[in-house]
């Protein structure tokens, strides 16, 4: 994913989703799109931590990021996530990590 990033050119009003991206790998690959002045919808588990760390990324990185707790596995809520994400965000990469 990220190797194909840098062989593409990519939209500069665009969004990368990361799911589970509150920690781990997940957050790895949030920041690291962060630090390559990518913007972000970062999704996980509510209580996670991920509030604070879309505020870390805007603060440190000066990219929009944005947060959605989601628990992916009831299909409810991921059928809403995925509408009101592609109704307000032209999303060019997804990294599916939960």
């Amino acid at each position: 994913c990220i190797f194909r990033l840098m062989m593409n050119p990519v939209p500069t009003n665009g969004y990368c989703v990361v799911t589970g991206a509150a920690n781990g790998l997940g957050k790895a690959f949030a920041l690291e799109l962060a630090n390559r002045n990518l913007n972000t919808l970062l999704i996980d588990l509510p209580g996670k931590g991920l509030p604070e760390l879309c505020r870390h990324i805007g603060e440190q990185y000066k990219v929009l990021s944005h947060c959605f707790e989601c628990d992916l596995t009831r299909k409810n809520q991921v059928l809403d996530l995925g509408r009101d994400i592609n109704e307000q965000y032209p999303v060019f990469m997804l990294i599916n990590n939960a």
